[in-house]
This record gives structure tokens, sequence and C-alpha cells, in this order.
């Protein structure tokens, strides 16, 4: 028997951006027009002034490391193949915090702080995951 498929994003068009962006292997998050601030997740709104308008651009793609959890556990058979893996909380340079993966480094050389850069991992077609190493 073969693993199930990988479960993918909705892509919707909210998010519409920010997978394109990932797919041609940069990161772009919304910026409000109205009040400057760059956010993740995605929403409609801004969430901290609630306007309705924004841009969509280019961040650095790299950030520093809050926190993570190994993964031993399988909880979807989509990923046992994966386990162990890293799931861990990101602060971009720019103010957002993102869920993501660490890749290409272990576990035990992971600290608060550590400084890390996106890498680009190709899921489908349409899907292009940006995932996190240690920065060089």
């Amino acid at each position: 028997m073969s693993a199930p498929e990988r479960p993918l994003p909705d892509i919707n068009d909210v998010n519409l951006p920010y997978w394109e962006s990932a797919k041609a292997h940069a990161l772009a998050l919304p910026v409000c027009v109205r009040c400057g601030h760059t956010y993740y997740p995605m929403t409609r709104h801004c969430p901290r002034c609630l306007g309705t308008e924004s841009e969509w651009r280019k961040v650095a793609g790299t950030g520093t490391l809050v926190t993570w959890n190994v993964m031993h556990q399988v909880y979807d058979q989509a990923f046992a193949a994966m386990a162990p893996y890293i799931v861990a909380v990101v602060q971009l340079t720019e103010g957002p915090q993102l869920v993501t993966n660490l890749v290409n480094t272990d576990a035990a050389a992971l600290h608060v702080g550590l400084p890390l850069t996106v890498q680009y991992l190709k899921i489908s077609n349409d899907v292009t995951l940006p995932v996190y190493s240690p920065s060089a």
C-alpha cells in the first residue's frame, strides 16, 4: 500500500499571491496600504488597523527561530516517510511569524534566536512550500 497524498493548502483569492511567489522561489507578504503593517497569515483586513487595501511585497526570507517541535508521532500517514520532522515558528525579519518546517538541520543544534533562511520545497506543480534552514 502506498502512502496517501500529502494534504495541500487551500489556495484562494486571498492567499494566491503568497503561493505564486513561493512557486517563483520568492517570499511575498501583504502590506497594509493604510498603516504599512506587514502581516501573515493573509486576511481580507489588516490585523492592526482593519484596513481593506493591501499590496504584496517581497520580503527578505530571513528570520529567527522562536520555537520548534520535533514530530516523532505520525498523525497523518501522508507524513510518515518524513518522521521525525521539525515544525517551527519563525520570526521574519519584517515582523510576522509563520509556522513552517525546518530542513537540513539537526534538532540538537537548534536554539531560540537561531538565524534562518528560506528554502523552497516543490510539493506539486501548483504548490511550493517555503521551509527554513539555518543561515550559512
